[in-house]
């Protein structure tokens, strides 16, 4: 089982709906999450998940929260394939994603794929 983070040490998304769109409230990005949040005209809201240096490493732990308010819209994506490089002394590297979703609200979760390397270990 992937171990949750406290609060302070997990990356967060909040979605909300105002003036006749879905807004991100608030964003907090922690290593090696990367949350990028592009401009759209669209009803919905857009959030691309990125990692420094190209992919996840031995021990890098991903663990975001999303909370997308009432009647609001959230696309969550991904900038590129996940690449999990090589685990180091058994240690591999995880991806928890969990959150909740108001009355009416939409999240569509559709990232690149997952590029395991050889020797990696990874948890989703």
């Amino acid at each position: 089982m992937v171990e949750q983070r406290r609060a302070e040490d997990r990356s967060a998304i909040s979605v909300s709906w105002a003036a006749g769109r879905s807004r991100l409230t608030s964003c907090r990005s922690v290593a090696p999450l990367k949350i990028l949040n592009p401009r759209t005209h669209a009803r919905y809201c857009a959030a691309i998940l990125s990692s420094y240096g190209g992919g996840l490493v031995a021990g890098d732990r991903v663990d975001l929260r999303i909370d997308c308010g009432p009647g609001a819209g959230l696309f969550l994506g991904s900038q590129a394939f996940t690449r999990i490089y090589r685990t180091i002394g058994g240690v591999g590297s995880s991806q928890l994603i969990n959150g909740t979703i108001g009355a009416g609200g939409c999240v569509v979760v559709l990232p690149d794929p997952v590029v395991p390397y050889a020797q990696s270990a990874f948890r989703q």
